[in-house]
């Protein structure tokens, strides 16, 4: 009668319920029954271009894990400890870079900055979408970054066949296949009565008309095939010379 017993948690729990109970005169303890529970860690903040995954109390352990396309900077696990707070610091999840050589300067660009590093010509594997091959009669616009596009565009005269847009993805592959550029076709021009023409009716090409004999010809002697599928000129015809 009388004692008083004091309860306490291992290191990491907390006491939920009475922390002093005490033998009283009817034989029975004052207080409720204690019961140790794990310490909980604050909510760690969202990472940008990434998820988290595991629990939040004492002993826990958080793995950070990045988009696709993105790599991890910082700790990539953080634990739960007995003090309440998180071991480590918050990780970030960035681009994965591309590095270009370039007249020995090597340019890096990370979040819109440029940074140069001189000295160094080559480039860096493993870390973007690589060069795409250029397209004959054609020029690219866009970054080689995860997720851009690059759209390949055709010089007049020329129409695109294949994949316009190609993306960069988390492999570090473009999509789609390399297109290529053609010559537009215009159509294809008559032949006068009595008289003849050469071949073709690509863009670039020239025809030439020419009359049989005891004819002239009345109109354009070439015609060619212009970068809008039109000819220039005027559609000619083979005269008679001895018209009475």
């Amino acid at each position: 009668y009388g004692d008083k017993v004091t309860f306490s948690c291992d290191e990491g729990y907390e006491l939920i319920g009475s922390v002093n109970r005490t033998c009283q005169a009817n034989l029975s303890w004052s207080g409720t029954q204690p019961n140790c529970s794990r310490t909980t860690c604050p909510p760690l903040p969202p990472v940008e271009h990434g998820s988290t995954s595991g629990g939040s109390y004492y002993g826990d352990v958080v793995t950070y894990h990045c988009d696709p396309g993105y790599e991890i900077s910082g700790d990539e696990e953080r634990t739960c400890q007995s003090d309440q707070t998180w071991s480590g610091t918050q990780p970030t999840c960035n681009r994965r870079l591309l590095l270009i050589s370039c007249d020995n300067v090597m340019t890096i660009t990370v979040s819109w900055q440029i940074l140069y590093y001189p000295h160094q010509t080559s480039y860096v594997p493993g870390t973007s979408c690589p060069p795409l091959p250029p397209v004959e009669h054609g020029s690219t616009s866009g970054d080689s970054y995860y997720g851009d596009v690059v759209t390949h565009h055709c010089d007049p005269g020329y129409e695109i066949s294949g994949d316009e847009e190609r993306t960069c993805q988390s492999d570090q592959t473009w999509s789609g296949t390399q297109p290529t550029c053609s010559r537009k076709a215009c159509p294809v021009l008559s032949v006068p009565n009595n008289g003849s023409r050469t071949e073709g009716h690509l863009y670039g090409d020239k025809v030439t008309f020419s009359c049989d004999e005891g004819y002239e010809l009345i109109g354009s002697e070439n015609r060619t095939c212009q970068a809008n599928q039109s000819w220039s000129g005027t559609q000619p015809n083979c005269s008679s010379k001895y018209l009475l």
